[in-house]
């Protein structure tokens, strides 16, 4: 996998998820988040499996590397890209630093529409102001 840039990350993301998605399973949880976002239809360990892959493969990632791999995929209306970008923040929260603050807890106040995501959230955001 070739994560040169935040796009080809989040094609990285788009793929697997699109994948291992169904039809059936985005329609569920479309209607049970009563959400507007697009699913889908990946399982939430499925989705960890694929942030897990990336970070075994880009332990040395940045943080502004990060941040910009998250800004593009929070610029998306995918569920599933969006729970990424919040599990790569509580992966990679160790590179997170006072000043991106903001940044994290917008990303926590717009959640993904589950306790997982916000949870995460909460933590990355947790990393911020140690």
């Amino acid at each position: 996998m070739t994560a040169s840039t935040p796009k080809a990350v989040r094609r990285f993301f788009d793929g697997r998820y699109r994948d291992a998605g169904s039809a059936a399973r985005a329609a569920a949880g479309k209607a049970y988040l009563k959400s507007d976002l697009r699913f889908y239809g990946t399982t939430v360990p499925e989705i960890r499996r694929a942030v897990s892959d990336f970070a075994r493969e880009h332990r040395d990632l940045t943080r502004t590397e990060l941040r910009r791999i998250v800004d593009e995929l929070w610029s998306t209306e995918s569920y599933e890209l969006r729970s990424a970008g919040i599990a790569l923040l509580s992966r990679y929260a160790d590179l997170l630093e006072e000043r991106d603050l903001a940044s994290c807890s917008r990303v926590w106040r717009r959640g993904c529409c589950t306790s997982a995501s916000s949870s995460s959230a909460r933590r990355s955001v947790g990393c911020c102001v140690r």
